[in-house]
């Protein structure tokens, strides 16, 4: 009777962890989320919905937001399209799915394994979005491509009515000589961001 009461306590915490949560992709806990070292959060980076390719970290200092895609030995990155933002200015079509071309942080790869996006912080923002988005190819046994997915970051779902699974993370500035550090996923109201 007590696995009954845990699995119904899980499933509805999964289920309400994000106002747009919907798809079954499972991030990281908040305790493996955060490094002290670095003052970062990091992300699992997921291709094809459900293959982890890697993480994505985002980090800051005064002037600068961080956005770093790190892949595992089984991919590496050709693409990458960052918006960092409210959610009300992410760029999306009728639908409400993304529009990673009109993504303001765009750039091409020759399969990397790394790359950091550098963007400058909104001073009128302290909490905020990221969509991130990277096409990646996937390596076989050998080490060659043998096909492209597409991968994204983040826990919460950018479009729940369906059509696109891409996924946003929301992040707050981070202070790490100050040890009450804002969490962005229990200290942002939704209608913040």
């Amino acid at each position: 009777m007590n696995y009954f009461y845990i699995a119904l306590f899980a499933a509805i915490f999964t289920l309400t962890a994000c106002e747009k949560e919907n798809i079954q992709i499972k991030a990281n806990n908040n305790e493996e989320k955060f490094s002290q070292v670095d003052c970062s959060w990091t992300w699992d980076l997921i291709a094809g919905q459900n293959q982890n390719a890697g993480t994505l970290s985002i980090s800051n200092d005064n002037n600068f937001i961080y956005v770093t895609f790190n892949t595992s030995g089984q991919a590496l990155i050709y693409e990458t399209h960052v918006y960092v933002g409210e959610m009300s200015g992410l760029p999306t079509n009728g639908g409400g799915n993304p529009q990673i071309g009109q993504f303001p942080y765009s750039d091409t790869h020759n399969g990397v394994s790394t790359f950091t996006i550098t963007v400058p912080i909104d001073p009128n923002l302290n909490c905020f979005v990221v969509a991130a988005h990277a096409s990646v190819g996937m390596l076989d046994e050998e080490g060659n491509v043998s096909h492209y997915e597409t991968a994204w970051a983040g826990d919460c779902e950018i479009n729940s009515s369906g059509g696109s699974w891409a996924l946003y993370a929301k992040y707050c500035l981070q202070d790490c000589e100050n040890d009450d550090l804002p969490d962005p996923d229990s200290d942002i109201p939704d209608s913040k961001i």
